[in-house]
């Protein structure tokens, strides 16, 4: 039996939907999730990746509503590869690995952007991939479990059209990219949050 990936619907469908209103065109950033529950994978939420500096153009060349001429939004019927900070993508899903509660853990990376210029940056795409899977699901060794693939979420914010892929570790650049079956639910309800308070005189 092959392996399905369950999207949170309330979390992710709105995040991509208020994305698609401001209608950018293009953005990068890190899956949360989980994988490797029986043979099913989550996504319960996604990270931006923000860009280096905050008066440099973003390197996900998103097109924000309302920036009063900051930045060129992308011709259309233009194809243009994303820009991708791979380093800067593996040194955020290190940092946001460390703020996470257990059981829940970044998994993999997303891209809003249109089929075109996704299939123009699918070598780059793949090496953001492999770098995040190693800075945040890797052991002390170094090594990444081979039974759990890192994943890849493209959404067209054309017709609105979401694929996952999963990534397999061992295949060349710009390869091992498989698509997989998904579904969206309601999926956060399955995790108990334990508080604890210390009091320090």
């Amino acid at each position: 039996m092959g392996r399905t990936c369950l999207i949170e619907e309330d979390h992710v469908t709105s995040y991509i939907n208020g994305l698609i209103r401001n209608r950018v065109v293009a953005e990068v950033g890190i899956v949360i999730g989980r994988l490797g529950v029986g043979n099913r994978d989550f996504i319960f939420s996604l990270a931006k990746t923000p860009s280096v500096e905050e008066d440099v153009a973003s390197t996900t060349s998103s097109a924000q509503s309302g920036a009063k001429g900051k930045g060129k939004k992308t011709p259309p019927g233009a194809t243009k590869s994303l820009a991708l900070d791979v380093d800067w993508m593996e040194s955020h899903a290190q940092q946001v690995s460390r703020m996470l509660p257990g059981g829940i853990d970044v998994v993999g990376v997303y891209v809003v952007a249109s089929e075109s210029s996704f299939k123009a940056s699918a070598v780059q795409l793949t090496e953001a991939v492999r770098a995040v899977a190693k800075s945040a699901m890797a052991d002390s060794y170094g090594r990444v479990d081979p039974d759990k693939q890192p994943l890849l979420l493209h959404v067209n914010p054309t017709n609105t059209k979401y694929t996952v892929r999963h990534a397999d570790l061992g295949a060349k650049l710009g390869d091992g990219l498989n698509p997989t079956e998904y579904k969206f639910g309601i999926v956060m309800n399955m995790f108990h949050c334990v508080q604890c308070v210390y009091h320090v005189d």
